[in-house]
């Protein structure tokens, strides 16, 4: 089977079809976290935010005749759910399961049309478009449709926004240099001493993790130590002018 059935595997709203039903998607879905930073430098790293495909519930899933809204939390599971899935179809022999999926992938090019649309509709209204990208699996899906309004860049920046509070729990400091040519460059300035570069690791795989799944289309981050700051003496910044003057 190809991996674009399995990136495609995100379908839209539900269809009482058994091609996954509501929200249903790859494990790399809304919120699929890296490792975690704060702890890296510690004794025993911690470990990643895991995927949401053990979480209790996901078997309670009764279908269409479910008329309860999802939370972020339960759409994490179903998309983990149908990643596996759809994981145990492809590794089944014969005609019956190439058949599925390519009925799982036409339905979901349909349901990305669909999708693109309803973006291009809510462009009209920057009201209904914020809420639309500020809505965690609305973004997700229209990132993987291909159908999301906001540039490679701008997603970029805001990826690393959202990242920003939990690097800086660590004492970890990153800025987006730029975008050139489909490669992202982040610069990284931590604090040195023990569990340093656990640290930097984890922070890496935090950001890099992080901009991917807003971007995709980006063939590279890359992340590097920045340079050393450069301070300007104190004494320096308690001189007049006339000071500074006769300094010349």
């Amino acid at each position: 089977m190809t991996d674009q059935r399995r990136v495609r595997a995100d379908a839209g709203p539900d269809t009482g079809t058994g091609a996954g039903g509501p929200g249903t998607g790859t494990g790399a879905g809304p919120g699929a976290g890296a490792a975690s930073v704060g702890g890296a430098g510690g004794a025993a790293c911690a470990g990643g935010a895991t995927s949401a495909g053990g979480a209790g519930g996901a078997g309670g899933f009764t279908g269409p005749a479910d008329s309860q809204r999802l939370d972020d939390e339960a759409v994490r599971a179903r998309l983990a759910l149908v990643d596996g899935l759809l994981g145990q179809v492809e590794r089944a022999p014969g005609p019956t399961a190439e058949l599925a999926l390519d009925a799982v992938t036409t339905l979901l090019e349909v349901y990305g049309e669909a999708l693109a649309r309803a973006s291009t509709y809510a462009a009209r209204s920057p009201e209904v478009r914020d809420a639309m990208t500020d809505d965690e699996l609305l973004a997700h899906l229209l990132v993987l449709h291909g159908a999301h309004p906001d540039p490679v860049e701008r997603r970029a920046r805001r990826a690393l926004e959202v990242l920003r509070p939990e690097l800086a729990t660590a004492g970890v400091k990153a800025e987006l240099v730029g975008i050139d040519g489909g490669v992202a460059t982040v610069t990284v300035r931590g604090e040195s001493g023990c569990g340093a570069a656990a640290t930097t690791a984890a922070a890496t795989e935090a950001i890099q993790d992080a901009m991917t799944a807003v971007a995709p289309e980006l063939s590279e981050v890359r992340v590097e130590a920045a340079g050393p700051q450069t301070l300007v003496p104190v004494e320096s910044l308690l001189r007049g002018p006339t000071a500074l003057e006769s300094a010349r």
